[in-house]
């Protein structure tokens, strides 16, 4: 091969060289514009999800409020806690760690040591440490310790109210009472933000230029209760079921003009902070509006109220009481053997005749108990005081109670003869407190409610019945219950107040059939009425050990109630 030849074939591998670095050089370019223009968006969206995270802000949830006179307190708070966990990539000595973490307090578990051994990145090791408690930590400079800050609920008066306040469980949910039924107005909404996280998931750092959706804070919630008041019931209803060795019991406080709770109360409670601790969960249960029961002579009031409504007698009404009487066949008797005498009507209520409301009943039917006297008794009962229907308080679970149709079942007559003295009826306590507000406030069933206010939204009170007793008829059982409260209740009267009510015991129904021979429900409905205000008072014992459970267990609480209401200023 000559020179030229060589030089050719030279010339010729350069060209070809040249032109491949030409190609190679435009696959580049193509390359480099689909990946920059055409899928640089996508390319850029995937690398941002692998650092950029959206997490979510909490919102504050909001408080609950309740009332001391006039002023607002604070039931619920929110406190801050932290959450301290180990990341076992940064910690060269397990056991050493270990063992420093206890002189502050935090003793492993040998599942946590087992994470921590097997290399995991995140082990909770507290979930509640407290500022104090974080500083300290903090200060000790562990290596692998990070706090994740978080917030819990703080109940400034521990138990008190537990019911209706009920508690947020671990998940951060409203569980029970206001804290489940006003969820979504205290919770409010959570933001968004986005922010290079770790490979834990954890931020590196925050702006608020990171903040993509602000988050919306829950409301507040401010409740009727009076604390004073609260506070003054509940230690009478629980020094009471203590005494009396009971089951438990309940109170309520109504304002009867506007339909406003005062107290509201149940034992034996709980802590709603230690909810989890908790091993019988019927003490979750807010029993006033829970609880249907058979309430006894407390129901002699609203057979009094009827016929005086429908101008069948007047407060001078005389009668023959024959000490028994006989209804389909059965016997109606007396708690006391009083022997058959000439009465009045008051003495229906003082003595608390179940023979003499009987006759109340009879009277309604013209001087029989017929299809005349159930369907009046059943109509007043149900259209005028609301029993058998909700009462609507805002608070989830209420009991309807049962009361049985005038032309429903069998043995008709027995059945309604023993309904006018508390039994084959059962109500709720607050069912009690709304039928008798309605007669002592002036004749206006309110609707009962125990939110004052969401946020800066006023409830506005409702009513749920006018003109439920005529003015006369009013006064006059009024009348009665004056009589009865000077009577019987003496040790409670005050110048220039009325003060009255009466007492219930009712027989509890065996779930086997008929009733138990020993087991009792206390009841007791009262009401203090001043120149400007009327409470009722509605006090249930479960099952005490006392002879007679609405004269021996509730009365002692309504008592005790009445003269700290008035001892306090909250009636004058």
């Amino acid at each position: 091969m000559n020179s030229r030849t060589q030089t050719a074939n030279a010339n010729g591998r350069l060209k070809l060289f040249g032109l491949f670095l030409v190609v190679l050089g435009a696959v580049f370019v193509v390359r480099l514009f689909y990946l920059q223009i055409i899928k640089g968006s996508e390319y850029r969206s995937a690398a941002d999800a692998s650092q950029v995270k959206s997490l979510e802000i909490p919102a504050k949830r909001g408080d609950i409020y309740a009332y001391s006179g006039s002023e607002r307190v604070p039931l619920v708070l929110n406190e801050r806690r932290w959450l301290v966990f180990a990341d076992s990539q940064f910690i060269d000595d397990i056991n050493g760690l270990v063992n420093r973490l206890s002189e502050y307090g935090i003793d492993l578990s040998d599942s946590q040591k087992a994470q921590l051994e097997d290399g995991s990145r995140y082990v909770v090791l507290v979930k509640d440490f407290n500022d104090q408690q974080k500083s300290q930590l903090q200060a000790a400079e562990f290596t692998g310790i990070y706090f994740q800050e978080r917030s819990v609920r703080a109940y400034a008066e521990d138990s008190l109210a537990a019911q209706v306040l009920g508690f947020v469980n671990a998940d951060g949910q409203g569980q029970y009472g206001i804290e489940e039924l006003l969820a979504n107005e205290l919770t409010g909404t959570p933001g968004k933000l986005k922010a290079i996280t770790d490979s834990r998931g954890i931020p590196l750092a925050f702006e608020e230029s990171n903040i993509d959706i602000a988050p919306v804070d829950g409301q507040d919630v401010t409740l009727t209760i009076d604390v004073g008041v609260q506070k003054l019931v509940e230690h009478a209803v629980a020094d009471e079921v203590d005494r009396t060795n009971a089951r438990g019991g309940t109170g309520i406080v109504m304002d009867a003009d506007t339909g406003a709770i005062l107290a509201m109360s149940n034992y034996p409670s709980f802590s709603p902070a230690a909810y989890n601790q908790v091993e019988d969960i019927s003490l979750f249960t807010n029993n006033t509006i829970s609880s249907a029961i058979e309430p006894g002579s407390v129901m002699k009031v609203l057979v009094a109220a009827t016929v005086l409504d429908k101008g069948l007698v007047g407060t001078e009404y005389e009668y023959y009481d024959p000490d028994q009487v006989v209804l389909d066949g059965s016997v109606i008797r007396n708690a006391i053997d009083y022997g058959a005498q000439t009465r009045k009507i008051e003495d229906i209520l003082i003595s608390s005749l179940n023979t003499g409301s009987v006759h109340l009943l009879q009277v309604m039917g013209g001087g029989e108990v017929n299809q005349q006297a159930r369907t009046t008794y059943y109509d007043y009962l149900v259209n005028h005081f609301g029993l058998s229907k909700l009462t609507g308080v805002e608070l989830q679970n209420e009991a309807s109670g049962q009361i049985f149709g005038p032309n429903e079942g069998y043995g008709l007559n027995i059945r309604y003869g023993n309904m006018t003295f508390g039994q084959g009826l059962t109500v709720t306590p607050i069912q009690l407190a709304t039928a008798y507000s309605s007669i002592f406030n002036g004749g206006t069933r309110m609707k009962p409610y125990i939110v004052s206010a969401i946020g800066q939204t006023q409830t506005t009170p409702v009513v749920a019945q006018s003109s439920v007793l005529s003015p006369s008829a009013i006064e006059q059982l009024r009348e009665l219950m004056r009589r009865m409260g000077v009577h019987k209740y003496g040790d409670v009267q005050y110048a220039g107040l009325e003060i009255s009510g009466k007492t219930g015991t009712g027989q509890i129904a065996n779930p086997d059939g008929g009733y138990y021979d020993d087991q009792y429900t206390g009841t007791f409905a009262g009401y203090i009425k001043s120149s400007d205000k009327t409470y009722v008072i509605v006090v249930t014992i479960d099952r005490p050990d006392v002879r007679f459970a609405g004269t021996d267990a509730a009365a002692p609480v309504w008592k005790d109630v009445v003269k700290g209401m008035i001892n306090t200023g909250k009636v004058d």
